[in-house]
């Protein structure tokens, strides 16, 4: 199953987020990428765990509900790491530090909006 690109305005900033639906695209994630630029990010869906084993750079996570609600955000989580939000039915990972300049809050929704979902394979 191929990745989704998405355009999302995450506090009026534009965004690339593809979306890994899939077990294994979760699984592999952002590995062997070497950066992560600050207008991307990966969507894990149906996900309230992610680890950073065998990445080459810090990430920021942003735990959400269904509805894109913010129940967790961690900055700066290092590779090698395992960050858990028991009741988080998604994950966003932004660049390090982009939560923050983004003035990103709790209980806030993530995505001001969400454009139609193209076909992306990686």
């Amino acid at each position: 199953m191929p990745y989704y690109r998405r355009k999302l305005l995450i506090n009026s900033h534009q965004f690339d987020i593809l979306t890994a639906y899939t077990f294994w695209q979760r699984t592999i994630g952002l590995l062997g990428r070497r950066t992560l630029s600050s207008d991307h990010g990966l969507l894990l869906t149906k996900c309230n765990f992610i680890h950073t084993f065998g990445m080459r750079f810090p990430i920021d996570i942003v735990f959400s509900n269904d509805e894109f609600q913010i129940l967790s955000i961690t900055s700066y989580l290092e590779p090698w790491h395992i960050k858990t939000c028991r009741n988080a039915n998604n994950a966003l990972e932004l660049s390090a530090g982009m939560a923050s300049l983004l003035n990103l809050h709790l209980n806030e929704s993530i995505f001001d909006t969400i454009v139609p979902t193209k076909k992306y394979t990686r």
